[in-house]
């Protein structure tokens, strides 16, 4: 049985990497989905998945410490390497009473920004010496790629310490120029507020994969404006909602204090997307913002609304709103109008655009 249950495993997760699918899911009931290029397919050719096999899956995956973990908290997400072949993030979790499990690919290969789409005006962020930079986006938008690739850039160029903090380490990174450490919020270290105890001379780039509470929201607003640049993701489809989604996540006590600070601290933003290309596959939109005297003044007086129009008028320095940029994919034939319109934050606004 268990030597029958590797071998369906393993000849599924092959047929994610082979067909560079993005995730496989196994839910009892259903035969296993894989996600393509946003599209879920089911794997017709497989079995219905059944409670014995998601038991066996995990009795093979997981460590009984790790068995522990989900039968108290119901949930737990790890990084799992598939030979040489391919590293996968799984989430296994409980819906309807029964465990099911979602496979992540991660790409093996870790690109710095040059590759991975970005103009290069958005180098000039690995620059910086201090500050705030932040990767917003929709869930499966690639962030953490993104911000992988920020650490990648600055570590093939400059010495620098850069510290990551992860749950789980998706991309395994090398030194080069840079030294690197990977800590695992879980593992490596007992909580993200533990792990944030850092000595901010000792480190000059921190990367955290998740802000999950108000403390640890102030606190990287306060390691920002020590001397380190941070780099964290957020969801959201503007500079705008980012923004005001750091200042409403900082304690009540500390929010007008967090205002000053981001104001201070704030250093560029990329909000992405991935669509959908007419070609097939998916081709990715970005707002780009960078740090000026404008809009710190905007974020310090709680005018944060005022930050599309600044947008509208900063092209000269590298900037442009997601809605720009979805109409340039437009024009460039690269996607359809159709799906522009679903993506845009003023579908009316893309009209006038595109009509200019």
């Amino acid at each position: 049985m268990q030597t029958t249950l590797n071998i369906t495993l393993n000849r599924i997760l092959t047929i994610l990497a082979e067909r560079q699918g993005s995730d496989l899911h196994l839910v009892v009931g259903s035969r296993p989905m894989m996600r393509l290029h946003e599209e879920l397919i089911e794997l017709s050719e497989e079995e219905v998945i059944t409670n014995d096999f998601i038991q066996g899956v995990i009795d093979i995956l997981l460590t009984e410490e790790q068995k522990q973990l989900l039968g108290s908290r119901r949930e737990i997400i790890f990084a799992y390497d598939f030979g040489d072949r391919a590293r996968f993030r799984v989430d296994v979790f409980y819906q309807k009473g029964f465990p099911s499990i979602v496979f992540h690919y991660i790409p093996v290969v870790v690109k710095p920004l040059s590759e991975l789409g970005f103009p290069k005006s958005v180098e000039k962020l690995t620059q910086e010496r201090s500050g705030l930079v932040l990767i917003g986006g929709p869930y499966r938008a690639g962030k953490t790629t993104t911000m992988v690739g920020f650490i990648e850039s600055i570590n093939r160029t400059q010495r620098r310490n850069i510290l990551t903090l992860e749950q789980p380490i998706e991309h395994v990174l090398i030194s080069n120029k840079s030294l690197i450490q990977q800590k695992e919020v879980g593992s490596d270290v007992e909580s993200w507020l533990e792990a944030l105890e850092i000595r901010e001379e000792d480190v000059d780039v921190l990367m955290v994969t998740r802000v999950n509470s108000p403390r640890i929201m102030y606190r990287l607003l306060e390691i920002a404006n020590s001397g380190v640049l941070v780099f964290m993701p957020l969801e959201g489809n503007s500079i705008g909602q980012l923004l005001h989604k750091i200042i409403e996540d900082c304690p009540q006590e500390n929010r007008e204090h967090s205002r000053y600070l981001l104001s201070k601290v704030f250093r560029g933003a990329i909000i992405q997307k991935l669509l959908p290309s007419i070609g097939g596959g998916l081709v990715l939109a970005m707002e780009i913002v960078f740090s000026s005297p404008v809009i710190a003044a905007a974020i310090k007086e709680n005018k944060l609304a005022q930050l599309s129009s600044i947008l509208l008028t900063s092209r000269e320095q590298g900037m442009i709103s997601m809605d720009r940029y979805i109409a340039e994919l437009v024009r460039s034939g690269q996607i359809d109008q159709s799906v522009a319109l679903q993506e845009v934050n003023d579908p009316e606004n893309l009209k006038r655009i595109l009509r200019s």
